[in-house]
């Protein structure tokens, strides 16, 4: 049986994958449709076909996304460049602390007489749990409306902007000074010249490894999250 308010919510979403439609302007699209599906009350048509002729009278989604494409043009490109900035930032806060930590755990597991190879082994595995598990706490808390408010709420005021600003900076440095030179001296204190180098060894190619991973799985993300072709409405 067919429902209006799904048949709507199916083609908002058809447009919103086409990015160039935002919000307010999907809003004011919907409003559009519900009038001129109320226009169309006639008992010769069904709901389903006054959906269909209100869509086909407002627009195929293709000519409206590019109507709307030139209209928000930059707020579109704005909107890419954020993502970008933030995917960057997260990878300059989150890499140190997980370098930190799997040097951290190299450190102990040297000391617990580990080998070479063994200890190559937990620099790699340590900084892939340490990385896989902050990005799905990310991932958890952005799909989750509750604290994806909260945090717009906190960027558009201008003391939270300084807020956050100064915590990831501090963050930063913290964490840059943790992994090049706290745990680093640590190590060094703490056994000989032998096994601080075996250690470093086993760092060293732990990170050549990760270096050839990383963009691996990049590669693999984007192809398989690719935006997929919008699906079209038939007339």
């Amino acid at each position: 049986m067919f429902n209006l308010n799904e048949a709507i919510a199916g083609w908002r979403a058809n447009l919103a994958q086409r990015e160039t439609c935002r919000p307010p302007d999907l809003d004011e699209l919907e409003g559009h449709l519900r009038d001129e599906f109320e226009n169309l009350a006639a008992p010769n048509l069904s709901d389903e076909e006054r959906f269909l002729v209100a869509a086909h009278r407002l627009g195929a989604p293709a000519p409206l996304a590019g109507e709307f494409a030139k209209i928000n043009g930059a707020a579109i490109w704005g909107n890419r460049i954020f993502w970008m900035a933030a995917g960057l930032l997260a990878w300059f806060v989150l890499e140190p602390l997980a370098a930190a930590v799997s040097k951290g755990c190299v450190l102990v597991a040297a000391l617990k007489g580990f080998t070479p190879n063994e200890l190559g082994w937990v620099a790699f595995l340590s900084k892939a749990v340490v990385l896989g598990g902050m990005l799905l706490l990310l991932g958890r808390a952005a799909v989750r409306s509750a604290l994806g408010a909260k945090f717009g709420e906190l960027v558009t005021r201008r003391v939270g902007q300084v807020v956050l600003f100064g915590a990831i900076v501090g963050a930063t440095v913290v964490l840059w000074l943790l992994d090049v030179y706290i745990v680093p001296l640590a190590a060094a204190r703490s056994m000989d010249l032998a096994h601080f180098g075996r250690m470093s060894s086993s760092a060293a190619c732990a990170s050549m490894a990760w270096m050839a991973v990383v963009p691996t799985v990049l590669a693999i993300a984007v192809i398989r999250l690719r935006p997929s072709r919008p699906r079209e409405i038939e007339d």
